[in-house]
């Protein structure tokens, strides 16, 4: 791109997993990147990550899959149980499995460790300035993009991009994303789970319940746990002492799996958190605009019952830096370029977006449905379970 894209300067709001990745990813292409950040640090909200093939697969590109790898797990299976009941119903590999059919394998993690290694490499890159403590509370899109901060202080960009998750002013005001709270709250604690069965300690497990269901995982080699729970609930977040009596006493909740007891019988304390009900994207303006783009949670805010939110926030650094990289010898139209990224990802977002919370009310059904959906799972529990849509990178790699 030459002289052209050195002299490009863009905003983006958010240093978490989509703004780091994306200013990275555009550094690579010699255009400077001016990020805003909120917090005055560095740690970030959250306990632990899933990273699918398709995460890692866009991660690639920006070389800290060895630092990544060193300090994950690679899971053995993603078993499902019904929590009231014993056993398991039905578990797939995911352990040389998933890098066998998508070239990349299936980890988890933290979610602070990602970013951490995300945001030492952004340090090192001197196309990319990150301002802490600057919380941008408007932004003003003409012909530039005016960036406005709570100390008062204004920054114009021709181009910005709007990666600040899902709890984002401009998601719930600014934007056209409908975004509200749900009947359910989250729960998360991590775990160190040195004393619980190696069907806990090796593998992804998927307890399903009547009204919630748990997910936990291992999130390095020290056998420390993240573990959540989805359950229904309409009080407000000051219901946290009752929710948390009703989940460290597993007989409130009828619980009859083995397992399930054995691990919320170490959990202490729990952090709570509302569960966001998110709209369905319907149209390519809903994320961007002539000047400015929302990627990540920002621009498609997705229930997390399909592990895919980081994922999608990867996905979408790695598509844009490939449509920059298409134009690059042409003069340089970004607004196109934002546009053709929302066309392009719209599809993909709204199946995610579908699929997450279909998810959701399979995990949490009662009575005969219940019993059909552990049938089902029974029987046919790979092919349900498997996700090749997901974790294959056709959508990228035809770009």
């Amino acid at each position: 791109m030459g002289n052209h894209s050195k002299r490009e300067m863009l905003g983006a709001v958010g240093a978490g997993i989509a703004g780091l990745s994306a200013s990275l990813y555009i550094a690579k292409l010699g255009i400077k990147t001016h990020i805003f950040e909120k917090r005055s640090g560095t740690e970030v909200d959250g306990v632990g990550i899933q990273l699918t093939p398709n995460a890692l697969y866009s991660l690639a590109p920006l070389n800290v899959l060895d630092d990544l790898i060193a300090e994950s797990f690679f899971p053995e299976k993603l078993i499902v149980s019904d929590a009231h009941l014993p056993g398991q119903l039905n578990s797939i590999q995911l352990k040389g499995e998933m890098e066998h059919k998508y070239g990349f394998p299936y980890l988890t993690s933290s979610r602070n460790l990602l970013h951490k290694i995300l945001l030492k490499r952004a340090n090192q890159e001197s196309l990319i300035k990150i301002s802490f403590n600057s919380k941008i509370i408007s932004t003003k899109d003409e012909n530039a993009v005016i960036c406005k901060t709570d100390l008062g202080k204004n920054f114009s960009f021709k181009y910005v991009l709007v990666c600040n998750g899902i709890t984002s002013k401009f998601t719930s005001h600014d934007s056209n994303i409908r975004l509200g709270f749900s009947d359910a709250k989250v729960l998360r604690t991590c775990l160190s789970g040195k004393d619980l069965p190696l069907g806990i300690l090796k593998n992804i497990n998927l307890w399903m319940g009547k009204s919630f269901h748990v997910v936990s995982y291992p999130v390095n080699n020290e056998s420390d746990l993240n573990v959540v729970i989805v359950k229904k609930n309409k009080g407000p977040l000051g219901d946290k002492k009752k929710l948390e009596n009703e989940l460290l006493n597993p007989r409130l909740l009828s619980v009859r799996n083995q397992n399930l007891t054995y691990l919320l019988k170490g959990v202490t304390s729990w952090s709570v958190w509302p569960l966001y009900r998110t709209g369905i994207i319907t149209k390519p303006t809903q994320i961007h605009s002539r000047n400015s783009l929302y990627i990540g949670d920002a621009g498609h805010p997705l229930y997390p019952h399909l592990a895919q939110g980081a994922a999608l926030a990867l996905e979408d650094s790695h598509t844009l830096y490939k449509l920059l990289h298409r134009c690059r010898n042409d003069k340089l139209n970004i607004s196109k370029v934002f546009q053709n990224f929302a066309e392009l990802r719209i599809r993909r977002y709204q199946r995610m977006q579908v699929e997450s919370r279909l998810n959701g009310n399979i995990f949490q059904q009662q009575g005969i449905l219940r019993l059909i959906r552990n049938m089902l799972v029974k029987n046919f529990g790979p092919k349900l379970m498997e996700k090749d849509w997901i974790y294959e990178n056709r959508n990228i790699s035809r770009i």
